[in-house]
């Protein structure tokens, strides 16, 4: 347990803390100032002091994304617990503003394809930031994606969490084939799980159903998604964007889309054929 003294010692004087706000297993999150602004800080706990490493590599790659489609990271620093000496990586970021796409979806289902598709754009574009760094998400699901308000604009992505995979993960059904296996992840894994958020999007429900623990993990390494269907049992009128989501959800990463800018392009293709 990181001491609030030592948490605020690790903050500085930049950063003013306030409460604690939500604990999980591997991480406790507090509400902070930055002058006039509000920010968020995480204490994360991984699992290894090699997990740990990797975490703060990730998160320092990431102090550097810029784009408006990423939440921006303002501080990462190790501490130690007094009781211990284990390491404990203390991050401060921008507070996201709007509303998680997970609450999105269990509170109107499946989104109409033009919406679905307009997050999903703002989605690769945050992404190939992040890949062009080097930076692998890995662990995408609808709690880290946040829709918010900005001028005239509406459904306005922010994606959180950049380097999660490297903590013990609680959200099983958002896994990749690699992340069940417990191989190295790269750019092909994070256009997995933009597949998994556009069906979820599109049909109201995961490719897995409900699925979760090691029976979500398998189903990731062995089981082909069913076919998508609208929430009234109809296909997509476009089988082309049909087909552009099932080659997302590819099992071997080689049959994916290469990269984010890629996954960009054939699903900008596959609309503008509809269209």
């Amino acid at each position: 347990m990181l001491s609030r003294g030592d948490l605020e010692e690790a903050l500085g004087e930049r950063f003013h803390l306030g409460e604690n706000v939500a604990n999980g297993r591997r991480s406790s999150v507090y509400e902070a100032r930055d002058g006039d602004r509000a920010v968020v800080v995480k204490v994360a706990r991984a699992a290894s002091a090699e997990s740990h490493e990797s975490l703060r590599l990730a998160c320092l790659r990431a102090l550097r994304l810029s784009h408006p489609n990423n939440l921006g990271l303002l501080h990462v620093k190790t501490a130690r617990t007094r009781e211990t000496g284990e390491p404990r990586l203390v991050l401060v970021s921008e507070k996201a503003r709007g509303m998680p796409l997970s609450k999105q979806i269990r509170a109107i289902g499946a989104f109409s394809e033009a919406r679905a598709l307009g997050i999903t754009v703002q989605l690769l574009r945050a992404l190939k930031e992040a890949h062009s760094i080097a930076l692998i998400h890995g662990s995408l699901h609808p709690a880290n994606i946040f829709l918010g308000t900005e001028g005239d604009d509406t459904d306005v992505v922010r994606v959180l969490d950049y380097g999660a995979h490297h903590l013990a993960s609680e959200h099983p059904r958002y896994f990749t084939p690699e992340h069940a296996k417990g191989e190295a992840l790269d750019e092909r894994s994070d256009v997995y799980g933009v597949g998994l958020l556009l069906y979820e999007m599109l049909s109201g429900r995961s490719p897995f159903g409900s699925s979760s623990g090691e029976r979500a993990i398998n189903a990731h390494k062995t089981e082909t998604p069913p076919p998508l269907r609208r929430p009234s049992g109809r296909r997509l009128d476009n089988e082309r964007l049909e087909t552009f989501v099932q080659s997302c959800l590819a099992k071997r990463p080689s049959d994916r889309p290469s990269s984010a800018e890629e996954a960009r392009a054939r699903l900008v293709s596959a609309v503008s054929a509809y269209a």
